[in-house]
């Protein structure tokens, strides 16, 4: 309802743009937008985004919000924080784009993940800090997530 003013005059367009935890709840908001208070989203930007939902869900969003660009930094494990699709659950949205620690930069990567390292193959101790660290970020993308998806509560598990 703080959105449509701004917008009524025809003059502005709504970008929007997260990190991390703000990354998915910024897709989310997008997803929310255009479908339920059909407000138009010009563009979604994202950086370290998570993946928030399922097939299903993000060919929705993709029909929804067309203009959705991903940022990922190599080897950063937010963006396979949760099993991904074939064999898992999630399924990122939009346009990947890599920066690597070499410096190189991939726009619109069609291997959008091959260089992301599965969570197997970090030792142990990353992952204690991740979570230590991240813990209370992981349970409210968790919560964000099943608001709009309470269908895979039984799937999703931290």
């Amino acid at each position: 309802e703080r959105i449509t003013p701004l917008l009524e005059n025809g003059n502005r367009k709504l970008w929007i743009t997260g990190h991390s935890l703000g990354a998915a709840i910024g897709t989310l908001t997008a997803y929310r937008l255009e479908r339920e208070d059909n407000i138009s989203v010009q563009g979604v930007y994202t950086f370290g985004s998570p993946a928030v939902g399922n097939n299903g869900w993000a060919a929705e969003y993709a029909a929804l919000v067309s203009n959705t660009h991903r940022w990922n930094i190599e080897l950063d494990p937010v963006p396979v924080v949760f099993p991904l699709a074939p064999t898992g659950i999630f399924q990122h949205i939009g346009t990947c784009n890599n920066l690597y620690q070499d410096g190189s930069v991939i726009l619109d990567d069609p291997d959008t993940l091959w260089y992301i390292p599965t969570p197997t193959i970090f030792p142990s101790d990353v992952f204690d800090e991740i979570i230590e660290k991240h813990g209370g970020y992981l349970a409210r993308l968790t919560t964000e997530i099943l608001i709009y998806e309470p269908e895979m509560a039984e799937l999703l598990t931290l």
